[in-house]
């Protein structure tokens, strides 16, 4: 037998609830157009993303990191090529 607190709402809806979000229904995603988009145009080769993080300074540590590895990493890389290797 089921009982009431088996049918209580689940804690992730109530929040979104209390956020104002609402999950869309299979009727309501069958009614979206899959062919829509953002109105906003689009410029070729303007963005791409190796990180993304809401937070700027989280982003900016985490592209300062990556900037230490990779520069490193690609002269290392022409050296090889090269035929000069430091092993």
């Amino acid at each position: 037998m089921i009982s009431m607190n088996d049918l209580s709402t689940p804690q992730y809806l109530t929040d979104r609830e209390a956020k104002g979000l609402r999950w869309l229904g299979r009727k309501e995603c069958l009614k979206i157009n899959p062919f829509d988009a953002p109105q906003t145009k689009w410029v070729p080769f303007t963005r791409n993303p190796k990180v993304s993080s809401k937070h700027d300074e989280a982003r900016n540590a985490w592209i300062l990191r990556r900037k230490r590895f990779i520069v490193p990493y690609d002269n290392a890389k022409k050296e090889f090529r090269a035929g000069r290797s430091r092993a």
